[in-house]
């Protein structure tokens, strides 16, 4: 497992908030979940005790991809998606850091 971090650009759902891409960073660690929205200045940090389950959701091939995040941080909305352009090396990269040996992941179509 790597203590490596990564950064991945998109867009986010938090509750009834859509910020769109280019404007939420999704950093992965194997520790922490981190979405940083630049529009609000706002940064929402999950642990992996916190994450509950990673669903899959690919709406639109290529345009509407992603993940959504549920966690048990009471802080945050219960809905949180994050949107990727690349979701195979997002899902890659949680596998590597071990997000995915703990979470299952659920693919929804």
């Amino acid at each position: 497992m790597s203590n490596k971090s990564y950064k991945f650009r998109g867009g986010m759902w938090s509750g009834i908030l859509a910020t769109t891409w280019p404007f939420i960073t999704l950093e992965i660690n194997k520790d922490y979940l981190i979405l940083h929205n630049e529009l609000l200045q706002r940064d929402y940090l999950l642990s992996k005790k916190e994450v509950i389950k990673i669903e899959l959701k690919n709406y639109i091939p290529f345009i509407a991809n992603g993940i959504r995040i549920y966690h048990a941080n009471k802080n945050y909305d219960e809905i949180i998606i994050f949107w990727v352009f690349r979701l195979n090396k997002l899902i890659e990269t949680l596998k590597e850091t071990g997000w995915l040996d703990t979470y299952e992941i659920i693919k929804k179509k």
